[in-house]
């Protein structure tokens, strides 16, 4: 049972632009107005508890300065957009404890009600405005867990990256100013004028024609162990694509298979690009916001499950490749358009029953984050948001974690055939961390993360 000691609002300690804003450009629009709730493991914490969440504290502070918009607060302008406002007021910092160990509270890391626990977003009553919570839980083996939860609209996952290799290094003490400051005028991001979305409704209007799940309908998560050698199996069955874009392939086979799709059954995978290089010219180093777009990989159930893993992981290529400038420029122009009311995500067409969002989190070493006592043993979310749901997460051992969603009577048939014929790989596969979370009568029209 995780208990909460104390909770404080962290300010940036030192000079920091106030009353001012921050204009939220379209692709920011472009995702799921939410906090991202994500839990760092670590199983050795050297010291006094009060003395580590103090120097967590205080090297916040400083990391808040220049990153100065996330002590801030979400709001809206005159004519009723939202934006942020630099108020100053802080991030929320909480201090918890649970009288169990991490293996006891936790077991195997899986999202789950359990590791939403160690984020500051239930339990206790916050504003939703509020832009970064923070949560430290101590456990009696020494263990700690950093539970961090961020809004979306004010940053993606570069830019999640950028700001907590800050704070560690901060805490570490191994920096005073940053070697790529945060680029914080979104406004590069303007839609042209006119707007334009021609590229977009050519390549990126996809919309499924067949309804997702029924609203309500349970589903269940697991994380599943690929070693290293398995990772470097199914890149050299995807014809030495990507290592995402290979185990992305795997993983929409496997889930054409378990879900037993009829053969002429459309089936999509949803990707996100980062647009940062792809932008003519390049968005300034140390871009701070959302800068991803989304597209899709498309065919039949047939064709996924009757081709090589190299078709799949080929389409998933394909796809990211069509994200240029053009069509960076042609998503945020449909936004406008559509009215500042109606940010639009309903194009996607996503079926929660035929199609998988596939993100990566392999660009965006998370697990290296070290505050003073050594890298996490594990990183990952604390809850997903609904059926279809794909992350590829790095180990340590140069392995891979996916952690996969799906309706619960497919999960087991999914888990079969996502080994089948890789074991032989490792002889004594060893797969330490799976565990089956029901999440009944969980409704969700869209999701996009």
């Amino acid at each position: 049972m995780v208990e909460v000691a104390e909770w404080s609002l962290v300010a940036p300690n030192g000079e920091a632009p106030k009353n001012t804003t921050i204009w939220l450009s379209n692709l920011d629009f472009n995702v799921t107005d939410y906090h991202i709730p994500v839990v760092y493991i670590y199983r050795n914490c050297n010291g006094n508890r009060s003395a580590v969440a103090g120097a967590l504290r205080a090297a916040l502070a400083e990391a808040l300065v220049p990153f100065y918009p996330l002590a801030g607060r979400l709001g809206v302008d005159a004519d009723g957009r939202k934006e942020i406002h630099c108020t100053g007021e802080g991030a929320v910092f909480v201090v918890a404890h649970s009288d169990r160990s991490i293996d006891e509270e936790l077991g195997d890391f899986v999202p789950s009600p359990e590791m939403m626990q160690l984020v500051p977003l239930s339990g206790l009553s916050y504003s939703p405005s509020i832009l970064l919570l923070v949560q430290v839980t101590f456990f009696k083996c020494n263990g700690m867990t950093l539970g961090v939860a961020s809004q979306h609209l004010a940053m993606d996952g570069y830019s999640a990256l950028h700001f907590t290799n800050h704070w560690c290094k901060v805490a570490r003490g191994r920096i005073t100013e940053l070697d790529v400051p945060p680029f914080l005028d979104r406004t590069v991001l303007r839609a042209r004028s006119p707007p334009n979305p021609d590229l977009f409704y050519a390549i990126g209007y996809n919309p499924n024609s067949a309804s997702g799940t029924a609203a309500g309908a349970p589903f269940t998560t697991a994380i599943l162990k690929l070693s290293r050698k398995q990772v470097a199996l199914l890149k050299s069955r995807s014809e030495q694509q990507s290592t995402f874009q290979a185990i992305t392939a795997h993983a929409w086979r496997c889930a054409c298979l378990a879900r037993e799709l009829a053969p002429n059954r459309t089936t999509r995978v949803y990707l996100f690009a980062d647009v940062r290089t792809r932008m003519k010219p390049a968005l300034p180093r140390g871009y701070f916001g959302n800068a991803v777009c989304r597209i899709a990989a498309a065919a039949t159930s047939e064709e996924v499950v009757s081709s090589p893993i190299s078709f799949g992981a080929r389409k998933i290529r394909d796809a990211t490749e069509l994200v240029t400038d053009g069509y960076a420029r042609s998503v945020i122009d449909y936004i406008e358009l559509a009215g500042k009311d109606e940010r639009r995500t309903d194009w996607l067409g996503f079926s929660e029953a035929d199609d998988l969002i596939a993100n990566s989190w392999l660009g965006l070493p998370f697990q290296h984050a070290d505050f003073g006592w050594g890298r996490p043993e594990f990183m990952g979310k604390a809850t997903t948001l609904g059926a279809g749901q794909v992350y590829v997460v790095s180990d340590t051992d140069g392995g891979v974690y996916v952690t996969v969603s799906l309706e619960t009577q497919n999960m087991e048939r999914f888990k079969k055939v996502f080994y089948e014929d890789i074991r032989e790989c490792v002889p004594l596969l060893a797969i330490t961390r799976i565990k089956l979370v029901l999440y009944a009568n969980f409704s969700v029209s869209f999701i996009n993360v």
